[in-house]
């Protein structure tokens, strides 16, 4: 008797819905399963394969109790606490993927992350050239707890917090998604064989592609890594005693930490050296001690009196997605002052210190500590006076956030053009191969909806991104069999440098075409554009998205008076040289954050080239004009990779990008 990696411990039900239970014993068993007072029976089929479905269950008559979900055929299997409450899908690539341990203000979200009500799973990272029956091996339900949330996607973290707060009932958060992925890899082959407008999608793939332990794959790989990522000569910085204390630094740069290394004005790539001394309670002497630097873009050696205690190995393949931890063995901690000194090798696009001030810190490491530590204070209760003895207690961290030293060992420039990596037969790349092992082992398990944050890796194709968009909606609404289930869609945040000027932007074709997916029945799409970083595509305010989306949810699904669209596009019409553009959806009253008129507006007429607008709010709508504009025929708000905007509504919600016209966008394909 087995059942899916899904259902174990701790796992929630979706309320009010039928669950559906399966699993697989020997062939032809009768089997009969229970929960709640409820039981259903059935015969497994010749392939030792059975599925049931128990009937709906209120979470308010199952609050507070811990239940068991008991299966019985030719052995029993029993599935401990269980809950019954809300139940979701988070999905995409890196921005749904990113820790909560690596967005902005982790610490004091971790701290408050022990909700023993909230439940989450994570689906383990896999590729199939077919549909798989399980999740890999390892796959387990875990309570919110500090540990578990650390390590948890943030979008989707915030997302049910919010919701356990607002419904008071468990929730449950299946987590499957995976950076860097196209939308094509979560689709299932036939959804994409059968839209002719995605067929092009299979045909771009070889039939036969290498397996990913072959050295034809293995060659092709090192050949892309050559050529996509910046290669690291060697340590050149030790070489000239730059991790020793003894080392002379005055000459270098001063920098504030954390932050990425372009946001001080350091444009390269390659090697960069931070150095720091750092005075320590001299109680800590001799003990060992932990260091703590919050993620890293991309991989680093770190130093401690010159005595190197760790390092990040460069093969991992998104290091910059969790925060460093690194113990200082006691034998280290000689003096009352230590010199840090880190090396980092950025391989490509942002360098440094990616993570918030609350994760930069030193500590003694009180576990292994405490027998010596008792030990040492008995030694020295009858000398220490009272004050010395609060002096001591009162230090239990020392912040490594703020003035640091950095030199530049290695200064290489920025690949302008990375060619997309070598595919190998079960490569997360490769259309259809996610869906295979990410999303098919999890049908047909209840659950109320899904949110999803992906499109990065399609801009390249954004005007297709409506029809891929439409098609995973419609495929994964078809596999499970629950109807129009309700999915909210993270529109893009911004991404590179602010512009002054007018031009094609993919980002905002992407934008336009996820936006277009609201027009399908119960699909939320949820805003980012004011959340971006100019440096990174990854911005770090994953609150505000997760509790966007949970205000989407409750708003339309759950029926709760709450805020969550912002001013949306409603209609337009020409008045001469003016054009007037009508919002709904607000909450209150249009405004701008910073009390001056609207930007990002751009009209065009007859010869369709755009030119920024002068707004004025008028109510509801908004009158746009521009003097060498005398008969506008198109409208464009935000339609920039990262624009500047400031359009909102009372409840600070930004409005939505949008255009007037259907006219060709012409800087991406179909491929």
């Amino acid at each position: 008797m087995r059942l899916p990696r899904l259902f174990s411990d701790g796992m929630v039900l979706q309320q009010r819905l039928p669950i559906p239970v399966w699993g697989w014993s020997t062939p032809n068993q009768a089997i009969r399963v229970t929960l709640a007072g409820h039981s259903a029976e059935t015969i497994a089929n010749a392939r030792g394969m059975w599925m049931v479905k128990l009937p709906s269950v209120r979470a308010e008559t199952c609050l507070g109790q811990e239940l068991d979900l008991v299966v019985h055929g030719d052995a029993t299997v029993t599935v401990h606490d269980v809950t019954i409450g809300e139940v979701w899908l988070c999905s995409g690539q890196s921005n749904m993927e990113w820790p909560l341990a690596c967005s902005a203000d982790a610490q004091r979200h971790i701290t408050a992350a022990d909700v023993p009500n909230l439940r989450l799973f994570t689906v383990p990272h896999a590729g199939a050239t077919g549909p798989q029956d399980d999740v890999l091996e390892g796959a387990t339900w875990h309570r919110s707890t500090p540990a578990s949330a650390a390590a948890f996607s943030a979008v989707a973290w915030h997302f049910g917090h919010a919701l356990h707060r607002a419904l008071n009932v468990p929730i449950g958060l299946i987590h499957s998604s995976w950076a860097g992925t196209p939308a094509e890899a979560w689709i299932s082959r036939a959804a994409l064989d059968s839209d002719h407008a995605l067929r092009p999608i299979l045909d771009r793939v070889p039939a036969m592609l290498p397996t990913a332990d072959s050295a034809a794959y293995r060659k092709q790989f090192q050949a892309w890594e050559d050529a996509a990522r910046q290669q690291d000569p060697g340590n050149t910085g030790a070489r000239r005693r730059w991790h020793l204390p003894t080392h002379d630094d005055h000459a270098w740069s001063p920098i504030e930490l954390p932050q990425p290394w372009q946001r001080s004005g350091l444009t390269c790539e390659g090697a960069v050296w931070f150095r720091r001394n750092v005075d320590i309670p001299a109680a800590w002497k001799n003990y060992e001690l932990e260091l703590s630097l919050g993620p890293i873009d991309h991989v680093e050696v770190v130093y401690i009196d010159g005595e190197r205690i760790g390092e990040v190995d460069p093969a991992i393949a998104d290091p910059g997605m969790f925060p460093r931890f690194y113990r200082i063995p006691a034998a280290a901690v000689k003096a009352a002052t230590l010199t840090i000194a880190i090396r980092v090798f950025n391989r490509g696009g942002i360098g440094g210190f990616t993570g918030s001030a609350d994760q930069m810190w030193l500590r003694q490491v009180l576990e292994t500590n405490k027998p010596a530590r008792e030990e040492k204070a008995k030694a020295t209760k009858a000398k220490a006076t009272s004050k010395e003895k609060k002096a001591v207690a009162a230090v239990t961290m020392v912040s490594l956030a703020g003035s640091w030293r950095h030199q530049v060992e290695l200064a290489l420039e920025a690949k302008t053009t990375v060619p997309p990596p070598p595919l190998h037969n079960m490569h997360h790349y490769v259309p259809a191969s996610l869906n295979n092992a990410m999303i098919q082992p999890l049908v047909p398990f209840a659950m109320r909806g899904v949110i999803w944050y992906q499109g990065e890796s399609n801009t390249d194709r954004a005007e297709q991104y409506s029809n891929l968009l439409e098609a995973l909606i419609r495929d994964w609404r078809l596999a499970w069999g629950q109807g129009e289930f309700p999915i909210g869609v993270v529109q893009l945040a911004g991404y590179r440098a602010h512009s002054s000027t007018l031009g094609p932007s993919t980002w905002a074709e992407l934008r336009d075409s996820q936006g277009a997916a609201s027009h399908i029945p119960r699909i939320g799409v949820i805003t980012a554009i004011d959340l971006g970083d100019v440096y990174d595509i990854h911005p770090r305010n994953k609150l505000a998205v997760g509790e966007r989306l949970a205000a989407w949810a409750r708003a339309t699904i759950y029926d709760q008076p709450v805020a969550w669209q912002g001013p949306r596009f409603a209609a337009v019409q020409t008045d001469g040289e003016k054009v007037i553009v009508r919002f709904n959806g607000q909450q209150g009253a249009i405004t701008t954050t910073d009390g001056k008129p609207p930007n990002a507006f751009a009209i065009a007429g007859r010869d369709r080239k755009f030119v920024w607008a002068t707004a004025k709010i008028d109510g509801d709508q908004i009158t746009l004009t521009h003097p060498k504009i005398t008969a506008p025929l198109s409208v464009r708000y935000a339609w920039a990779d990262h624009p500047e905007v400031n359009l909102v509504d009372s409840a600070g919600l930004p409005a939505l990008p949008f255009r007037t016209d259907d006219w060709p966008l012409s800087t991406t394909g179909q491929r």
